[in-house]
């Protein structure tokens, strides 16, 4: 039975799913999951004579079949890691074991980077993508972040000017849906340029501008003045 991605050192969560539908649907799971496997010789006798029990020799034989299969979905890359697994439930304890180990460093990377992320220099668009991006990628690692945790760690990374509509987004009583949150944000966003360019360009900025003008020359002849006295 193929599958359409092997084994490699980034996609263990994508590849256990297709592996573990076909060993599913074969009624194999018994294969690599608490093996109950059948004594090779059933007396001293048969040891000595080389007899071995057909319930054994049936059990080798599709444990060896599935092994072969097994094998067949990794890259040489992962196959380099497995040699000496002679038996499908030691390829299936070693490879879990390593990918294991390495999806929750990753994970606990992620979630380091995720807590830091600011808005700071970055649009609110950059900002909210980036977030997007780190969730996305610890979902992939099988460590999800749901809607609360989510809504949290943007809210936590907006500056003080963004006070307004945080509370306004904290005092629902209901978790909003992400969409939403984006879209306020960014209309938030897109009203404080406005204002700020209307601000720099008002009248009173520039009466303001041309009185500090006015009254620093008023301030000079005064010093010349006085300095004459």
């Amino acid at each position: 039975h193929p599958i359409s991605q092997k084994l490699d050192d980034s996609n263990f969560l994508l590849w256990r799913q297709q592996v573990e539908s076909v060993i599913k649907a074969h009624r194999l799971q018994r294969f690599v999951a608490s093996p109950q496997i059948p004594m090779r010789f059933l007396t001293e006798a048969d040891c000595e004579a080389g007899n071995e029990n057909p319930a054994y020799t049936d059990w080798e034989q599709q444990d060896q079949i599935l092994l072969s299969w097994l094998q067949s979905t990794l890259l040489v890359s992962i196959l380099s890691r497995i040699i000496g697994c002679v038996h499908s439930y030691k390829l299936w304890e070693q490879i879990h074991e390593y990918f294991q180990k390495q999806t929750c460093v990753k994970a606990r990377i992620l979630r380091a980077e995720l807590k830091t992320t600011m808005l700071e220099q970055k649009t609110m668009l950059e900002f909210l993508l980036r977030i997007k991006c780190i969730v996305d990628a610890l979902g992939s690692c099988g460590d999800p972040i749901f809607l609360r945790e989510h809504l949290d760690v943007i809210l936590e990374g907006l500056p003080e000017e963004y006070g307004p509509v945080i509370s306004m987004i904290k005092s629902k009583l209901e978790s909003l849906p992400i969409r939403e949150v984006v879209a306020l944000l960014l209309a938030h966003e897109s009203y404080k340029k406005k204002f700020q360019k209307r601000f720099a360009n008002s009248p009173s900025i520039n009466v303001a501008q041309g009185y500090n003008s006015s009254s620093n020359s008023y301030n000079s002849s005064s010093n010349n003045f006085n300095s004459q006295n």
